[in-house]
């Protein structure tokens, strides 16, 4: 679960599920909601028609959502304080706070979790067990679903995709495990089959706006440039520098802290 949103990845969401038709009125599932600033961001979009729920495993960021929920008044805007995983039971995640490297987290700090081990998890992450639920146990009339969940998303993808035909939209955090256990490939090819055309999040090095590029399962994690842990978007590797300075970047090899990771929007085919 990432930083806090940004106004650029509110505007790509809303843009693209707006074009078809997915957003107002939705059933808005927001797991990794963190402290629920993306969620609050899209709750004017969604409108009174739809619902918005935003999942949270740690106690701390469900209260700041509450607060939100609270400030806003909002009767379509509920809050689940559980983990979303591949079971029904509990789930054991690596927590630290925002901006801290130590992993020693305040109190007053949004937090962050992981049930992944990576790059972007502090050594010295306290572990803990919270309650988690399958997401179709969660919420089974969900419409859109916003999975930012450090790794586990693939887990999660592989119990869910087939079981909520009435999702018309993933919005994912892709992030490469250095298991290479998950290629890109593969997780887009079994969205591609599924029914979805993927798009991925891109912008110009000029421009902070984020832009939507077609992309199918012949792009690999070679093709995606590391970048440094907690980074707002992943630079494009078709941005204006050209495919070779992408490329060398992406062969590069990490930096410290340094992660792979990549925004899509899975928008399904067929009739809106």
């Amino acid at each position: 679960m990432t930083a806090p949103s940004n106004a650029q990845q509110v505007q790509w969401y809303t843009a693209q599920l707006h074009a078809i038709g997915a957003l107002a009125g939705a059933v808005f599932v927001d797991v990794g909601a963190q402290d629920g600033a993306l969620s609050e961001a899209l709750l004017p979009a969604i409108g009174t028609s739809g619902a918005l729920v935003s999942i949270e495993p740690l106690r701390s960021n469900v209260r700041r959502i509450e607060a939100r929920i609270a400030s806003v008044g909002a009767d379509n805007w509920t809050v689940q304080p559980v983990a979303i995983s591949d079971h029904d039971g509990e789930l054991e995640l690596r927590v630290a706070a925002f901006g801290d490297p130590a992993g020693d987290a305040e109190p007053a700090a949004v937090l962050w979790s992981s049930a992944v081990v990576g790059p972007r998890t502090p050594a010295s992450a306290r572990r803990v067990r919270v309650p988690c639920r399958r997401l179709r146990s969660a919420v089974p009339e969900a419409t859109v679903v916003k999975l930012d969940i450090e790794g586990h998303e693939y887990d999660v993808l592989d119990d869910a995709l087939g079981e909520l035909p009435g999702v018309r939209a993933w919005a994912l955090e892709l992030h490469m495990l250095l298991d290479g256990s998950r290629p890109l490939q593969g997780v887009i090819g079994k969205l591609a089959r599924a029914g979805f055309d993927c798009f991925a999040a891109g912008r110009q090095a000029d421009d902070p706006s984020w832009r939507s590029l077609p992309i199918d399962a012949s792009l690999g994690w070679n093709a995606i440039p590391w970048v440094r842990a907690r980074a707002s978007v992943a630079p494009d590797p078709l941005e204006p520098a050209g495919p070779r300075a992408a490329a060398a970047r992406a062969h590069a090899g990490p930096a410290a802290g340094a992660v792979k990771s990549l925004h899509v929007l899975a928008l399904r085919r067929g009739p809106r």
